[in-house]
């Protein structure tokens, strides 16, 4: 299994978008607002597959939700009959999740069909199922609306928060719109653990297909109670796999219904970006048992009660299946690895900071300048797809022996990077310069700010004072094939 093909094909999340929307845009749209900005995107190919692992990464709730209907006049879902069969309209939304199918015939499939209206908009929105698990939350929803689309509808700011506890449940969720109106689509939130009595609300989002913004047009809030679901099975690992002096030190294995969890440790070690490994669970005949599911989350990190870090693959179920022995088979591993040397730009000063020497350097905003400008070719816009307001150019002044900076990377406080190329240089005035071009969302201090009243846009300048940026050398990503394999006895 080639990792990067993997994330490539995890990249196609709107696959099954109606022909007529501009699906391309629609799926850089919808990741580029999420945890995407948070990886400092430095190439298509590249952040395409980042966005692929990473938009799953845990995000924080928002919390400025508004509620469209008060709490007193919202439905309370209770405990519900079980759909024993696969029917036609949950037949289709499968299309891209058959993973699901064993899950539903084992009766598991809430059948809800509560629909509430909007308040705002000619909009109703249906939660018309839900599956409930160890592994995940999955609601299939129905959207009838008069209103014509600008772009696309799709769910933002979804939240999760158990009745119980009061807790603001942490999810990972997968990236959608609703195919079709009045049909059925399948938003996916995985969570560390089931949850029996939980609220679910979200915005219910008009998307602009060339992503310069959208509007929130309704906002929902779906109570759930009493819901059931088998114990999740375990498998204990105990295994380390060791590479280019890495080690990876595998835990543990959780199968729910309508998933499997691989979790594991990876070394917080700033020489090494981690893009994911490739890896099936296999029976003893060599059969697949698990593997990543197409469109829908591949991995994301969570912090465990010992205070580690650990990261978890999803894989489909292998629940029904009577196994006693399996193998979890490491295929590859897509990564890329550093050198020592950083190269720090602090855009609050203007400066920038190579071993210990901190010097000015030259600052524009992409649209107020050009490659021209900066004695440039138009081939180098051609590594960005981004709108150029929503780029800085840093022209540092060449050290001695300074290396050929290829990245951009976050030190602190998450590891994740975007390989892109070696950054060109160009001579002003005398002086040799490196060019490195960088989006805004690289900085910590990205924020949304109202956008037409009813939505929201970036704003370059708002990050003058608050930005630091981190540029490191070494190899490019690239898939190194592992063919490592962990014998289990399933409890």
């Amino acid at each position: 299994m080639n990792i990067e093909k993997l994330l490539d094909e995890l990249g196609q999340d709107l696959q099954n978008a109606p022909v007529e929307m501009d699906k391309p845009a629609m799926r850089k749209s919808m990741t580029r607002k999420r945890t995407l900005h948070r990886i400092g995107v430095a190439g298509r190919t590249v952040g395409i597959a980042l966005a692929s692992l990473f938009l799953v990464l845990f995000v924080g709730v928002n919390t400025s939700v508004k509620f469209a209907r008060a709490a007193s006049d919202v439905p309370v879902i209770g405990k519900l009959s079980n759909a024993m069969i696969v029917s036609d309209d949950i037949g289709e939304a499968l299309v891209d999740h058959e993973d699901l199918e064993k899950a539903i015939e084992a009766g598991h499939l809430m059948d809800i069909g509560i629909t509430l209206s909007g308040t705002n908009s000619p909009v109703k929105v249906t939660l018309s199922s839900a599956l409930v698990d160890d592994h995940m939350f999955t609601a299939f929803i129905k959207l009838d609306t008069e209103r014509k689309a600008e772009g696309f509808y799709t769910i933002q700011n979804a939240k999760i928060t158990d009745m119980d506890t009061g807790e603001v449940i942490k999810i990972v969720e997968d990236l959608n719109a609703f195919d079709v109106i009045g049909e059925n689509t399948i938003f996916r939130y995985a969570w560390n653990k089931g949850h029996t009595n939980f609220i679910y609300e979200f915005d219910l989002v008009d998307e602009l297909t060339d992503f310069t913004g959208w509007t929130v047009l309704d906002s929902f809030r779906f109570e759930i109670r009493d819901a059931e679901y088998e114990e999740c099975r375990c498998i204990p690992i105990d295994q380390t796999i060791t590479f280019e002096g890495f080690d990876f030190h595998f835990s543990e294995i959780r199968i729910s219904e309508t998933g499997t969890k691989v979790i594991f440790e990876i070394p917080k070690d700033k020489k090494l970006s981690f893009g994911g490994l490739g890896m099936v669970i296999e029976d003893e005949d060599g059969n697949i048992l698990a593997s990543p599911v197409p469109n829908s989350a591949y991995g994301y990190e969570y912090e465990g009660d010992d205070g580690k870090t650990y990261t978890i693959h999803l894989l489909s179920s292998f629940y029904y299946e009577d196994v006693s022995k399996i193998r979890l088979r490491i295929t590859d591993i897509f990564c890329a690895i550093f050198e020592d040397d950083v190269l720090t730009i602090d855009k609050g000063t203007d400066t920038a900071t190579f071993r210990g020497e901190t010097f000015p350097i030259k600052v524009y905003y992409g649209d107020e300048t050009s490659n021209t400008d900066l004695g440039l070719s138009a081939e180098y816009d051609e590594h960005f797809s981004w709108e150029r307001e929503f780029v800085y150019y840093f022209l540092v002044p060449v050290k001695e022996d300074m290396p050929a900076f290829n990245a951009q990377k976050h030190l602190a406080p998450n590891w994740l990077t975007a390989v892109s190329y070696e950054y060109p240089r160009t001579t002003i005035d005398g002086q040799e310069y490196i060019v490195i071009q960088a989006v805004c969302w690289d900085a910590d201090g990205w924020i949304d700010v109202p956008w037409d009243g009813n939505g929201r846009e970036w704003h370059l300048r708002d990050f003058e004072n608050d930005c630091e940026y981190y540029f490191v050398h070494g190899r490019d990503y690239e898939t190194y094939e592992l063919d490592t394999v962990f014998e289990l006895t399933v409890p």
